[in-house]
């Protein structure tokens, strides 16, 4: 849709520029560390500056500190001591009562064999021989720091071509944060923070329950709508957006001191904010990609809005600006503050129907064509691993911890692969909701279970006359799932189903079962006579137990 969209503000945002030795300026790399050192001697330590960057006016103070840098192990430095510098920036428009419009940048050397104090090999790109400068700020858009670096260090008085935005190394540089947001009117935002509200919807559906990856956090403690986030991976992120990649989180958050505040203080009000999450991937999210982070987060956030009818479009929101008062100035259920203009702008982005209502017709069919379709014991086995334990699960760890061989456990995962995710040798449900569902199977089967062993153990007691039946024959019974039809004019019966083992194998596990029959106090032979029906490896049997075990 290209239309007139209202437009989030920027927050945090921390990225690492690189700048190597290519380029005029610089024959190999280090020049600019070096006019960092000579201008911070120069001016006794520190030195002060102003620009313009974007409109806008920067106060910047250049500065120094401890590295931790033994030896640069370079030809081109003699230095005795190795440090780093910083330089504070603020934004000082007349118009900005706030003052969080700011931030800091960090400059450090980089060489192929540098160490540490101690000596030890610092960890660097083994081609790279320059600086890295790490830009952190808030409240400043994320296409901006480039020029940022390039006119604050122009100011302090290094070199304009060192830190030119055609020499960032685009290998190298990459994006550590970056968050967009919008301000609401509080007391209107419950359906988004609700239980059933679109940031409990995103976790349940599109979050895995342990890899993948999953986190709900929902806290109400300071107020409704505290602290609600959502957290998805980037193996979730086109399943809520389309073509999208990257990992995010989703938040609707208070200051913890805004009840205490003045209605109309726009910090009263909640952000609703998306932020992106560079640890849930493998590799950098590099400073190319700004272009698609930006829309990434910028589309999320319209498409999250306009799933809990909220307006987005011009269109959508009421005519004219409100001018202040409960609730402050603003637009529509926009609140605007220092940062956030609750305003429009024209700019091409897709808005896509609410996929969670699909999503979750879906994943209950797959979990339903399991259950109608009838579990195996291990894939029974597989699932209750995964709805009772902590952390994260492997197939080894389930086939210790349920005694199946780790290939019965491989074959359940196969079947179950619609509902299971398998990644980096790690087993858990593709959702949380599908993990609900299954954990309800799970219990069924455990109290279906228990009902029928106490019904065993009742129906063995009265037998033979004793007082308690076998625990490890009830065991025995329970673990293979076994029907026992037991009445004393006819034949003993052992149903088991499906067992995955091979014929040698379940003679064994039978051998077993007549040991904790015989503890029982029962006859040996009715159980050799007993007729036995299961389905192994090698195919359907029925016949004596004495013959299986032969």
């Amino acid at each position: 849709m290209n239309a007139e969209l209202i437009e989030p503000a920027w927050h945090e945002v921390a990225v690492n520029l690189i700048f190597g030795d290519d380029g005029h300026c610089c024959s190999h790399g280090l020049e600019p560390f070096y006019a960092a050192e000579r201008i911070v001697r120069n001016n006794g330590g520190s030195k002060r500056g102003r620009c313009q960057v974007n409109g806008h006016t920067v106060s910047l103070q250049l500065y120094y500190q401890d590295s931790g840098i033994g030896s640069l192990n370079h030809p081109s430095t003699d230095l005795d001591t190795i440090r780093e510098f910083r330089i504070s920036w603020e934004i000082v428009d007349e118009d900005d009562d706030v003052g969080e419009r700011s931030g800091n940048i960090h400059i450090a050397p980089r060489t192929p064999k540098m160490t540490d104090t101690n000596g030890d090999s610092i960890s660097t790109p083994p081609d790279l021989t320059g600086v890295n400068c790490t830009v952190k700020g808030s409240n400043f858009p994320l296409e901006e720091y480039d020029a940022l670096l390039h006119r604050a260090t122009s100011a302090l008085g290094f070199n304009e071509r060192y830190f030119s935005p055609d020499r960032i190394h685009q290998e190298y540089s990459n994006i550590q944060d970056a968050a967009r947001y919008v301000r609401l009117i509080r007391n209107e935002t419950g359906t988004i923070h609700a239980v059933d509200g679109v940031i409990a919807r995103i976790s349940n559906l599109l979050a895995s329950d342990r890899s993948g990856y999953r986190k709900h956090v929902a806290d109400d403690t300071e107020a409704p709508g505290y602290y609600h986030t959502a957290t998805i991976g980037p193996k979730r992120a086109s399943e809520l957006v389309d073509q999208h990649h990257l990992p995010k989180e989703i938040k609707h958050y208070l200051p913890r001191e805004s009840d205490s505040l003045d209605p109309e203080n726009p910090v009263y009000h909640p952000k609703l904010e998306a932020s992106l999450q560079v640890s849930r991937v493998d590799g950098p999210v590099q400073w190319s990609e700004r272009s698609r982070v930006a829309r990434e987060l910028d589309e999320v956030l319209l498409n999250v809005l306009r799933w809990e009818d909220f307006p987005v479009t011009d269109d959508e929101l009421e005519a004219g600006d409100r001018d202040g008062g409960d609730p402050p100035g603003g637009r529509g259920p926009f609140v605007e503050d220092e940062y956030f203009g609750a305003e429009t702008s024209r700019r091409q982005r897709r808005l896509l129907d609410d996929p969670t209502p699909e999503l979750q017709d879906q994943q209950e069919s797959l979990v339903m064509k399991h259950l109608a379709g009838g579990f195996e014991d291990s894939d029974a086995d597989v699932l209750d691993a995964l709805v009772t334990d902590g952390g994260e699960v492997s197939p080894q760890d389930i086939a210790e911890q349920k005694d199946w061989h780790v290939e019965t456990i491989y074959k359940a995962v196969d079947r179950l692969e619609d509902i299971i995710d398998h990644s980096y040798g790690e087993l858990s449900l593709r959702s949380h909701h599908i993990a609900e569902k299954v954990c309800e199977y799970v219990q069924s089967a455990r109290r279906s279970a228990v009902d029928a062993a106490e019904t065993l153990a009742r129906s063995l007691e009265h037998e033979v006359g004793l007082e308690l039946a076998n625990d490890a024959l009830v065991e025995w019974v329970d673990r293979f799932g076994v029907d026992v039809e037991d009445r004393r004019d006819a034949q003993l019966a052992l149903r088991f189903g499906r067992v995955e083992m091979t014929r040698e194998e379940f003679s064994v596990a039978l051998t077993t079962g007549l040991h904790q029959w015989m503890q029982a106090g029962w006859k040996r032979e009715r159980f050799l006579e007993a007729e036995v029906e299961v389905r192994l490896d090698g195919g359907r049997y029925q016949m004596r137990a004495y013959d299986l075990m032969g």
